[in-house]
Formats: C-alpha cells, structure tokens, sequence
C-alpha cells in the first residue's frame, strides 16, 4: 500500500506542470484577436464623425441658403432702383420734350410781348403731380424735322412699363413686344427690349436676355438706355466665364459714360474684381 501511495504522488507531479503549462497558450491565443472594447470604442468614434459630418454638411446647407436669400434681396433691390431711375428720366425727358415743343413759342412771345412766366407755367404744367407715378413719356421731336407719336404709343408704354413696377413679369414681356411691334418708330423702343432684357435676367434666362441689351446697343444707339444695357450684358458675358470681355465692356461705360450711374457700377465691379485679384495673389 505505500507503495502504492508513493507512485501516485510521483504521478500527480509529473501531470501539474502539464495543467499550468496550458494556461499561457490560451493567454496568448486571446491576446492574438482585436479585444472587444477596442472594437467598440472605434464603432463609437465613427459615428461620433459621422454626426459631426451631418452637423456640418446642415449648417454648410443654411449657408447657402442664407446666401441666396441675400442675392436675391441685392437684385431686387437693384430691380428697383434701376425702376426709379427710369421714372426719374422718363420725368426729365418729358419737361425736356415739352421745352423743345414751346420753344418756337417762346421766341414768338419775347416777339410779341408774352412773358416767360406764361411759358414756364405752361412747362410745370406738363410734368406728372406725382413724382412716383410712371410718367407716361411725350414722343414729340422738333416741328421741323419729325412729326409727333401717336397718343397710343405713350399709353401703351406706360401700360406696360406700370407691369413692370407690379412685378408682372409675364404679363410686362408680352405688352413690351406688343408695344415693339405696333410702335416701331417710337423713341421708346430701346426702353422696351432692355425692359425685356432686364426681366429676362430676373427669370435667370440670360441667353435671351443678352439678345435684347444687345438689340439696344447696336439698333438703338440713341437711347439713354444703352449704358445700363452694357453694364447688363457685360455681368451675362461674366456670368457665362467670359472675364476679359466682361472687364473690357465695364471699362467702356467707364470711359464713354462717365456721368452715367452704369458707369459707377461699372467701376465698383472693376475694383472688386481687381481687389478679389490681388488677395488670390
């Protein structure tokens, strides 16, 4: 019996390392995989990115849509002083008509005895009470080279002109180019294609809009209207990637048109453009 005591201890040594030896084989056969916690915590970083970039690309979204709420605002309002520019013009032409229309008058009265008082009351009589009504412009030229527009035509274009200001844009094109066709001797007519032109900017039609500035520059030489029409094309031709004729153009209402309000805008358009050149440099 001692004996067998005795082999049984000498065997229970002899299998314990064996037990203890297995432990650092599975350690190591753990230690080979990615842990679990380190899996988790790389799955949480990339949806915390990926919300950081849904936070972004939203507020990269207001952006811009705040941005297009200001352009939009800008060429409105730059819709509506181009509006009371024109009144104020069509105001100025129309005492300017009347004057030429009673000039021959005027010398006749210095003649014959009529005062100036007369004839200057005869003048403020012809201009509009209220300054911001639209003036329904006179086509009268002197007596001795041109016959007077019908009383159509006036009508016609104040009607139309009247649909620009209601922001009628469909309805101010139609009676434009009704205008254009049964008025073709009109002094009006470029007025008519750059209001055409203008509201076809407006609608982002800038392929027809440039067609009509530039039925204005080249047909209708003549026309007040021929600076802001090339200050109006000379933006399109920027707006299509033509920088250098766009520049160009801008420069000549500069130079041709100094006192014109195009030629300011004209020349603010130059200098930021000269500004924005030299900070990219």
């Amino acid at each position: 019996m001692r004996k067998w005591a005795v082999g049984l201890s000498l065997l229970g040594a002899l299998s314990a390392p064996s037990m203890f030896m297995a432990l650092p084989v599975q350690a190591a056969s753990e230690s080979s995989n990615p842990p679990a916690r380190s899996q988790a915590i790389a799955s949480a970083e990339l949806m915390m990115q990926l919300e950081q970039l849904k936070v972004e690309t939203q507020s990269l979204r207001d952006m811009v849509e705040r941005q297009q709420r200001v352009i939009q605002r800008l060429e409105d309002n730059q819709r509506n002083r181009y509006v009371d520019t024109d009144q104020r013009l069509q105001t100025l032409r129309q005492k300017v008509d009347r004057f030429e229309e009673l000039l021959p008058s005027l010398k006749a009265g210095a003649e014959g005895g009529a005062t100036s008082a007369e004839a200057r009351a005869d003048i403020d009589a012809s201009e509009p009470a209220d300054t911001q009504s639209v003036p329904a412009p006179t086509e009268s030229d002197s007596a001795s080279s041109t016959t007077h527009n019908s009383g159509s035509a006036q009508a016609d274009y104040t009607a139309a002109y009247a649909l620009v200001q209601k922001k009628q844009f469909d309805a101010a094109i139609e009676a434009f180019q009704t205008f254009i066709r049964e008025h073709p001797d009109t002094r009006l007519l470029g007025n008519a294609y750059y209001w055409i032109g203008e509201i076809y900017m407006a609608q982002n039609r800038s392929s027809e809009a440039q067609k009509m500035f530039e039925a204005v520059i080249s047909e209708h030489p003549d026309s007040y209207k021929v600076p802001d029409s090339m200050y109006k094309l000379a933006l399109i031709q920027a707006r299509f990637g033509n920088q250098s004729k766009a520049e160009a153009n801008m420069q000549s209402i500069v130079d041709q048109y100094a006192q014109s309000n195009a030629a300011k805008l004209a020349k603010a358009w130059l200098e930021s453009k000269s500004s924005a050149s030299s900070k990219s440099e």
